[in-house]
């Protein structure tokens, strides 16, 4: 993994997003954050910008959220679909 992208945006002081961050450093993992709601439609614009994200990131790329279903899936289905 050359990359993360963080789905649920910037968290610091939570614990897992502050191990994320420590982690990755670490490693010399390039970490990304990407916040998106899993109750919310994601417009034109944040596609878009999403898309870019996945184009321009080290791969590879591990995508998360979460639960690895809302976001995820719809951030892996539209890499595949518009980056693979």
């Amino acid at each position: 993994i050359r990359s993360i992208i963080n789905l649920r945006g910037e968290n610091v002081g939570k614990a897992w997003y502050d191990e994320e961050i420590a982690v990755s450093k670490e490693l010399g993992i390039t970490h990304i954050n990407f916040g998106m709601s899993a109750r919310r439609e994601l417009d034109q614009n944040k596609v878009e910008e999403l898309l870019a994200t996945m184009r321009s990131a080290p791969k590879p790329v591990l995508i998360h959220c979460k639960a690895g279903a809302d976001r995820t899936g719809l951030a892996s289905a539209l890499y595949l679909a518009a980056v693979a």
